[in-house]
């Protein structure tokens, strides 16, 4: 019996890769570089070295920094603002699964300060028993996180789902033991996922019926 549910944060209950896509454009336009979204789709949902090689071939090391910088002020704008960040059905399928009583916990690579702000945009801030951060250990594709996340949760991994949207992420919960049912967004399919489904509204459908 599933006790609690783990949700992946970026791309999984919040449209933030697209965001970030679209900021990365903007910052790299501001260094001059002529670059666009097809560009650094590539860069969504892989590991921290591979989107090191990756950026690597799209923006100078020089300005790699400056860059990073200019993207987050961006993404930062644009969570501040009231309008919400929420995946379609999110929030449905959150208020559902804590309705039967199933617990809920946030298990992300994202900084502790970040996440606060990203659950403060959706209106999330109290929906989550658990909130594991990229803090906790080394960041998806390794299970630290999603170990963490058992240990405060003192619960089993076939007491637990996690639901990724990218493949290092879906590793990540299957390293550790839990299956995972991945929602599409931008990253491509995993293989290891138990399951698939298009977004949060059939996830509801599949597990919150």
């Amino acid at each position: 019996m599933i006790k609690a549910v783990c949700f992946d944060l970026d791309g999984t209950l919040v449209n933030s890769e697209r965001l970030y896509v679209q900021a990365n454009v903007k910052a790299a336009q501001q260094l001059g570089y002529r670059l666009q979204t097809s560009d650094f789709l590539p860069l969504v949902g892989i590991s921290d070295d591979a989107f090191q090689t990756a950026l690597d071939c799209l923006i100078k090391p020089a300005q790699q920094t400056q860059f990073i910088q200019l993207t987050q002020k961006l993404v930062d704008q644009r969570i501040a603002q009231a309008t919400s960040l929420a995946q379609p059905g999110a929030n449905l399928c959150l208020q559902h699964l804590k309705a039967r009583g199933v617990t809920l916990a946030i298990v992300t690579t994202s900084a502790a300060d970040y996440t606060k702000r990203m659950l403060q945009n959706t209106g999330w801030s109290k929906m989550f028993a658990v909130v594991i951060t990229g803090v906790a250990g080394a960041a998806k594709p390794a299970p630290d996180l999603y170990l963490e996340a058992l240990k405060q949760l003192q619960l089993t991994p076939p007491q637990v789902l996690a639901v990724e949207d990218s493949p290092v992420g879906v590793q990540a919960a299957v390293a550790a033991g839990i299956q995972c049912v991945q929602v599409q967004d931008l990253a491509p399919q995993s293989d290891l996922a138990d399951a698939q489904v298009e977004n949060l509204i059939e996830l509801k459908k599949m597990f919150c019926a």
